[in-house]
């Protein structure tokens, strides 16, 4: 009986490990970009929100803090980006409710849930490196709506 309970609580945790955003998901949306295609930006449409609270995962601590906001276990997108160095790349989402922005690259994780007030959260890398970015487009509130993410780099 012992073993039985033990054999429920491992996969269960298991389970618990892969409701929180994950690279290790397969995205379901993945592009490959140099640089120069996305110079006058490019824009994708998405479904924002998730049944994952991003408090409630110990491996979403960014900074010293922990965030917020309902996310899809799997990225929204992932996008492997060229020749970026010498660049600053932005990520903005447009919803039809308060959206939250998550990316995630080379293991560092970089949140917004627009502080600005303005309900288009915003992330700005000002030396970013060339390499995969997972993005994932979240909402505030536990509720699903349109979105859409807005991708451009600039030279400085």
């Amino acid at each position: 009986m012992k073993g039985i309970i033990v054999a429920m609580f491992c996969c269960l945790s298991v389970g618990a490990a892969f409701a929180c955003p994950s690279e290790a998901l397969e995205s379901s949306s993945a592009y490959r970009v140099e640089v120069d295609q996305i110079l006058n930006g490019a824009v994708f449409e998405v479904v924002a929100g998730g049944p994952h609270y991003a408090a409630d995962c110990d491996s979403l601590l960014i900074l010293g803090d922990v965030t917020s906001g309902y996310y899809a276990a799997s990225a929204d997108f992932l996008f492997e980006i060229t020749r970026l160095e010498g660049h600053r790349l932005f990520f903005e989402v447009d919803g039809r409710c308060d959206t939250m922005l998550m990316l995630s690259f080379n293991g560092h994780t970089y949140h917004d849930d627009d502080d600005a007030g303005d309900l288009r959260p915003r992330i700005t890398l000002t030396q970013p490196r060339s390499g995969r970015y997972f993005v994932w487009v979240g909402t505030y509130e536990p509720e699903y709506c349109d979105a859409r993410l807005m991708l451009w780099a600039e030279r400085p």
